[in-house]
């Protein structure tokens, strides 16, 4: 599959695959962009002297906009200056300010345009200059200069809080309001504390950062997010066929509940879709980088003239088999799936390939030496929002709380330990350490190959996959035993995974092992958090019969027996630790965060 040319890529994925061609970008269009750009600054610089003449309190006395360049590469850089009694004040600040709609405008971390506003921040010597496409702002600091990336130079970021997807947008009453009157008080309040010494930066964990900077290139304006998710939504609509095979990917493989009859569920269930397509492809491209330094591995970029979604597709995969040819390792992680119809998708929007492509130019601009794994790890874990972790019952766990946990649990380092709604990982990878923690002398492989971890969702499986595979990158045999599968549905007489086997075959492919669910020597797990009275019943829309008849046979079972009842216990969690107790291999010690 390596080396299969696009063609026979898209008759093997069997996908159904509509590609809409967008013509370039005009001469006209460009010039509209820095019609808005010129009159979307002039206002904010109104507001912005505006708000210095309210609040004395701030440092700053005016704002203005500088024009550099001529003719169509005339561009706008808008600027602060210090409040003074008399005149003008000093240059504190500048930036870059690029619409969304704009190329540029992705994200404000894109290469160019920081590097521009760097080069004019130091001509004027200001030390303090930012990048904006105006969902996001961030703020870097030249005075850095000791580092080796310009992301280590940002210093704060601030976010609107609304999605823009074209330059219009902005001129809309609710967004010129939120700007107004929200987000540069909020800012400029906060870069006082900056200018006059009160703080350093408003940034928090390098994870923190990393994960916005991903997420500002996938998930901003024109990045691959919206793009999947206009083309999911474009063809649902237009293309029954489409329209089933998505909603079998979600149902089926995905085991999602959602109402296709109710347009906002709707909505929102194709939003998730893209996500999740696009951020497990995200993570497969991301682990390519951070390995690729350690192992030598050539540079993953979309080459020139790739134009299609099984062009692109067939490029990656390429190089993710390379990653496992050289690596020995990794093959989870680059192929968590063996069919591609989800990366195809998140590859097939107007200007998908494009919007990757310069997603993964932004992902290697990351100084990954400098990046320890455990902050890769949570950068992975971050990429599900909070929002979308409460609305679907998935909570994560403080560490200290699991290594607690562990710690009673895990009592010897050759514990077979389950977690049978990983999430993302958090208590197997905290057992991991407990592990080696008893036995500093077992190898990655022996740690890892005690720990078995499942989820009803595939991305967060696909998460703790690698996780556990970044625990240490140097060391082959990485192999997690995680599944994508519903924890009601395991029997131990079957097997629980499959994992790559150091045997192949005639044409030098790895065989598969199977994996079989030991006797266990602890559950530990943080299950989801719905309540009882909310499990979904058979024959409710959009719920599959699978998800509601073994839980409900446990219940019914449990409810005739001596014991807790579940008055007391009215979260589905109760199900999750009686569930145990029907598996034959029944553990010694059940670790459960309530």
């Amino acid at each position: 599959m390596s080396r299969m040319n696009a063609g026979v890529l898209a008759a093997h994925l069997g996908g159904i695959v509509h590609h809409v061609v967008v013509a370039p970008t005009t001469k006209m269009a460009n010039q509209n962009l820095r019609v808005y750009e010129v009159a979307f600054c002039a206002e904010v610089s109104k507001w912005a002297d505006r708000l210095f003449q309210e609040h004395e309190d701030l440092p700053f006395g005016s704002s203005g906009i500088e024009a550099f360049g001529r003719g169509s590469q005339k561009r706008q850089d808008f600027r602060v200056y210090a409040r003074r009694d008399v005149g003008r004040g000093p240059l504190v600040l500048c930036g870059e300010v690029k619409l969304p709609g704009n190329p540029q405008g992705r994200s404000p971390f894109d290469p160019t345009v920081m590097l521009d506003a760097f080069n004019k921040a130091t001509a004027e010597n200001c030390r303090w200059f930012f990048t904006w496409n105006v969902e996001h702002l961030a703020l870097f600091d030249r005075s850095l200069w000791d580092t080796e990336t310009m992301h280590e130079r940002c210093i704060g970021e601030w976010k609107l809080g609304l999605q823009l997807d074209r330059s219009a947008d902005v001129g809309r009453p609710e967004v010129e309001a939120r700007i107004r009157d929200q987000f540069l008080p909020k800012f400029f309040e906060d870069f006082a504390q900056i200018q006059i010494g009160r703080r350093e930066r408003f940034t928090e964990l390098p994870s923190d950062l990393y994960i916005s900077i991903l997420e500002s290139h996938l998930a901003g304006p024109m990045g691959p997010v919206r793009e999947t998710r206009d083309f999911l939504a474009s063809q649902s609509e237009s293309n029954t066929a489409f329209d089933a095979r998505l909603r079998h990917w979600m149902a089926t493989e995905q085991q999602w509940n959602f109402d296709r009859s109710d347009p906002q569920n709707w909505r929102d269930t194709i939003d998730r879709a893209a996500r999740s397509m696009v951020y497990v492809l995200s993570n497969r491209v991301l682990f390519y980088q951070a390995v690729r330094i350690r192992y030598k591995l050539p540079e993953l970029k979309l080459p020139r003239g790739t134009k299609t979604a099984e062009q692109a597709l067939a490029y990656l995969r390429a190089g993710f088999q390379n990653a496992v040819d050289m690596t020995g390792d990794y093959e989870p992680v680059f192929f968590p799936e063996e069919k591609e119809w989800a990366a195809l998708m998140a590859l097939s929007g107007a200007n998908a390939v494009d919007a990757w492509d310069k997603a993964i130019t932004a992902i290697d601009r990351f100084n990954f030496k400098e990046i320890p794994t455990d902050i890769l790890g949570h950068t992975f874990q971050k990429l599900i929002s909070p929002e979308e972790r409460h609305k679907f019952g998935q909570h994560y766990t403080s560490e200290d709380i699991v290594d607690v946990m562990n710690a009673f649990c895990i009592r010897n380092a050759n514990a077979a330990v389950l977690d049978p709604s990983c999430g993302s990982g958090s208590f197997l990878v905290r057992a991991w350490y407990r592990k080696f923690f008893l036995d500093r002398s077992l190898e990655n492989h022996e740690l890892i190959e005690g720990l078995y971890g499942c989820d009803i969702n595939s991305f967060p499986a696909h998460l703790t996959t690698l996780n556990l595979a970044a625990r240490n990158i140097t060391n082959q045999e990485n192999y997690p035993r995680v599944v994508r599968k519903d924890f009601f549905s395991l029997d131990p007489q079957k097997p629980f995974c499959e994992i790559p086997d150091v045997l192949r075959d005639r044409n030098g492919r790895r065989l598969r092992k199977q994996i079989f669910l030991p006797e266990l020597d602890a559950v530990v797990g943080n299950p989801p958090y719905v309540r009882y009275q909310d499990i979904p019943k058979t024959g409710d829309k959009g719920v599959l019969p699978t998800q509601t008849n073994r839980q409900r046979n446990i219940l019914k079972g449990l409810l005739n027996k001596d014991g807790p009842t579940l008055s007391s216990l009215a979260r589905v969690t109760s199900i999750f630790t009686f569930g145990q107790l029907q598996l034959d291999t029944c553990p010694t010690k059940v670790g459960l965060a309530f």
